[in-house]
């Protein structure tokens, strides 16, 4: 199997961009479950239910999965192993505290079928009309993680197929978002192909982090037309800001004249910390805003109401996600990684460290 080059260090500009991501996401999905006052609520109306973020955090894996494959040598298993250490621990976490907001609320029927397929994470992969709103009826921003995880395995898939090639890959994954501009209208959003295009642009970027002398700005470009295309056909001119935004994010990660702003912004430490917490934040703000809402809510009272349980919910969910983070991201990923390695170097080496 052939492979390229590794990714060039951390990209500090992603970094904050997840923190601003994960903070959109909180401050929307606060907006849907207590109704901001005008002015605001309008705002966080036209923002819709954080989609725009989720899809800007697709391109963001779609060049941090190629990047993984890359630095596990296109090897396949070790590189699942470490994505799986890396998602999956947090988000039974998140998956567990929602069960008991379930319990009091609408439970979904089947209830059993629903839990078994948020564990396997494959709740984005039935029709619209089979297990209803299944992707979003237990924790509901974990719709993307089905998705993603989707994503993980076809890609890996494919590289096991045809090799650890950008161009290609990027291609697999723009027809396949092209073709779910049909396949995927009776899906909801975390179906694959509803959200390939986004990916594919990611993978593509990849390639202007390896050797920034002389970056393959032509692929990236391609992919970037594309998913433009893809975009329009689905119908959602809006989405025209994620991958336009991200030109913005790429540039000013390359350092390009006009940009030093958006990347001091980027790179300053509250976003880059914000982006170490904000997997966390991410799957674990849902939660919270649920039951603290049951708890105080201040929806019909004047706006300073709603400043103040804005500020004390995201102190909140900032302190679980710090917990969270540490104490279970952290040790699992180490973990993941130490048996992603001994897979490298033995198959049997796991075994060894399990006991």
């Amino acid at each position: 199997m052939k492979t390229q080059g590794s990714n060039a260090g951390r990209l500090a500009c992603l970094d904050g961009l997840r923190g601003i991501l994960s903070l959109m996401v909180v401050v929307i999905h606060s907006g849907q479950i207590i109704h901001y006052p005008a002015p605001v609520q309008p705002w966080i109306t036209d923002l819709g239910d954080g989609g725009l973020a989720v899809d800007m955090f697709f391109v963001l894996s779609g060049l941090v999965v190629f990047n993984s494959l890359l630095s596990f040598r296109g090897q396949i298993v070790p590189s699942i192993v470490a994505r799986a250490a890396r998602i999956y621990p947090a988000y039974l976490v998140a998956l567990a505290a929602s069960l008991p907001l379930v319990f009091c609320g609408f439970i979904p029927q089947p209830f059993w079928a629903h839990l078994l397929a948020h564990l396997t994470m494959t709740h984005g992969l039935f029709p619209n009309d089979e297990l209803r709103d299944i992707h979003i009826s237990i924790l509901q921003p974990a719709w993307s993680l089905s998705t993603e995880w989707q994503f993980y395995l076809l890609m890996a898939g494919w590289v096991a197929v045809g090799g650890l090639y950008r161009r290609q890959a990027s291609a697999i994954f723009m027809l396949l978002g092209l073709a779910g501009v049909w396949l995927g209208r009776n899906f909801s959003p975390a179906f694959l192909p509803n959200e390939a295009h986004l990916f594919a642009l990611g993978i593509a970027t990849s390639a202007l982090f390896v050797r920034q002398d002389r970056a393959p700005w032509d692929g990236f470009l391609l992919a970037l037309a594309a998913c433009l295309a893809v975009v329009l056909l689905r119908g959602a001119p809006t989405k025209l800001v994620v991958p336009l935004g991200w030109v913005v994010i790429v540039a000013a990660q390359l350092n390009i004249r006009g940009t030093g702003m958006v990347r001091i912004t980027l790179e300053s430490a509250p976003l880059r910390w914000l982006g170490k917490v904000s997997y966390s934040l991410y799957l674990i703000h849902f939660p919270i805003l649920l039951l603290f809402a049951e708890v105080w809510n201040p929806a019909g009272r004047p706006l300073l109401s709603h400043f103040a349980w804005m500020l004390t919910i995201l102190w909140i969910c900032l302190a679980a996600s710090a917990l969270m983070q540490q104490y279970v991201e952290v040790p699992f990923n180490l973990a993941g990684h130490r048996a992603a390695k001994a897979l490298t170097d033995s198959p049997r080496a796991l075994f060894k460290i399990a006991r």
